[in-house]
């Protein structure tokens, strides 16, 4: 099914009666639009395809463009407003309508709040509206939240977003402005996202770029957006949900120094450390620490308690991770295994039998690749790094940059400048072949060692691919297009 986006229009129209008017899709070529039955016309023909689901009070029609859905209604109490003679164009957009995917449903929302569901067998139906507010659209196509009769904030807001239930989320330049159910703002700072807390009810993690906040919705509590340390691993976000446990201190940075505050926003630590890490109680918990973070101060390093006092001072240039059940620690420019308990170093990092290199995760949220000895191979840049086998048996690197995937052989030396959005192995076998990605869709390219880059053998027209052989002569994937169509694609491209 088609990514539906947050949307569009009223166009008021027919009624029921005798004299009532009809919106009739019409075709022009391959395209299709809407007029009403007199001619005029309410979409031009630049739709893919357009459906029409009727209702007690409304049409709507889903016009479907270039693979994003918009959903228009045609109001059916009136006539005489598309009357030339009134010189009155009643078919500027006036009231937005909601149009999302949820849970594989499609949600239309209706300028009273009244919701209509459609599944794929199912119909539409009815459903309940939780909120009085709805989005408006004005003629310069500037967004406000209105109830049914009015406006009640400005038109002042590039869009309007209502994907998180009980939240309107307004966008100016800034970022989003957050409004509760209430339309009162609900969090005091302009954001990119919000994410739910799954473990805390009522509270909500916040974030513009580098920064994250917490507020809770009954507005008890917000901390401002700061720096926070690894966020994304801290926060366990996982699309529009936070799994964390919030029931900790978090290391954030302000005035260009680190300190320690609770999920509420009140600080433990003060903002004078050079470098701050607060451990995940899992970690704590499954190593036994006695030991809750590690703060850097005046060039030295103290882990701290669980009252937040001094610990134990070590001598160690920088910090890396906790990695199985030890810490990983930088002196000069090399890598040592740290014992969480004698706090002695060694080069005993509890790699694999047979294992010479390893993709390592450091607490600040990025990856590198380091051998046995400890050597750094990559240094701890890349968003991800993935080890992968070719057929013989050698190993190789898919490491992402900047959102962008390159390649590298197992001593860091990069084979494939980072050009490619997604490379997934599809199959080793004359070469390696890979799904790669345009942001959208997807096609199957393979490695070129000698020209060291990726030769895309299709377009981009598939929404995964699937391995099927190795075998010579036979299919090596299968490409599913969006519309559920499998394609056998060959070796050298042939697509069947």
């Amino acid at each position: 099914m088609k990514k539906l986006l947050l949307l569009t229009a009223i166009i008021t129209g027919f009624s029921t009666n005798t004299n009532a008017q009809a919106a009739l899709i019409y075709q022009e070529g391959n395209k299709f639009g809407l007029k009403t039955d007199f001619g005029k016309e309410l979409l031009p023909a630049n739709c893919d395809t357009i459906f029409k689901i009727e209702t007690a009070e409304f049409d709507f029609y889903v016009a479907d463009e270039n693979g994003s859905s918009s959903m228009y209604s045609y109001l059916t109490d009136k006539r005489e407003i598309f009357d030339e003679t009134t010189n009155t164009d009643f078919t500027e957009i006036r009231v937005e309508y909601s149009a999302d995917l949820v849970n594989w449903s499609i949600i239309g929302i209706d300028k009273l709040g009244n919701k209509f569901k459609h599944q794929d067998e199912g119909g539409w139906a009815a459903l309940k509206s939780k909120s009085k507010y709805n989005v408006g659209r004005d003629y310069n196509g500037k967004y406000a939240i209105c109830t049914s009769t009015e406006a009640v904030t400005g038109y002042d807001y590039d869009r309007v977003n209502t994907e998180h239930a009980g939240f309107f989320l307004a966008l100016t330049d800034s970022g989003y402005i957050v409004y509760n159910d209430k339309v009162e703002i609900a969090y005091p700072f302009a954001v990119r996202n919000i994410y739910k807390s799954k473990k805390h009810t009522e509270t909500y993690i916040a974030s513009k770029g580098a920064k994250w906040g917490i507020f809770s919705s009954s507005e008890e509590f917000y901390t401002p957006l700061l720096e926070y340390k690894n966020p994304k691993y801290n926060f366990t976000i996982n699309k529009d949900i936070s799994n964390a446990d919030l029931n900790r201190s978090f290391s954030v940075k302000r005035g260009g120094k680190w300190g320690v505050i609770d999920a509420q926003g009140k600080e433990i630590m003060p903002f004078i450390h050079d470098d701050a890490y607060m451990f995940k109680q899992y970690d704590i918990n499954l190593h036994q620490l006695p030991f809750i973070g590690i703060v850097k101060l005046n060039g030295k390093w103290k882990f701290i308690n669980k009252k937040y006092k001094d610990y134990k001072e070590v001598e160690i240039d920088n910090w890396i991770c906790i990695y199985g059940n030890i810490g990983i620690v930088q002196k000069g420019a090399e890598l040592f295994a740290l014992d969480l308990k004698t706090f002695e170093t060694s080069k005993k990092f509890g790699f694999a039998d047979g294992e010479k290199i390893a993709p390592i995760k450091s607490d600040n949220g990025m990856f590198g690749l380091i051998d046995e000895n400890g050597k750094i191979l990559m240094p701890f840049e890349y968003e991800i790094i993935t080890l992968d086998h070719r057929e013989d048996g050698t190993e190789y690197l898919i490491a992402t940059k900047n959102g962008k995937d390159g390649i590298y052989d197992e001593t860091g030396k990069m084979l494939v400048p980072h050009k490619y959005r997604h490379l997934i192995q599809i199959a080793s076998a004359d070469k390696e072949y890979f799904e790669i990605s345009n942001g959208k869709l997807v096609a199957l390219g393979y490695w070129d060692t000698e020209k060291h880059k990726i030769i895309i053998l299709t377009d981009y027209i598939y929404e995964y691919l699937t391995f099927e052989s190795t075998t010579e002569g036979k299919p090596i994937a299968i490409g599913t297009t969006p519309e559920g169509k499998d394609v056998k694609i060959y070796r050298d491209g042939k697509q069947e």
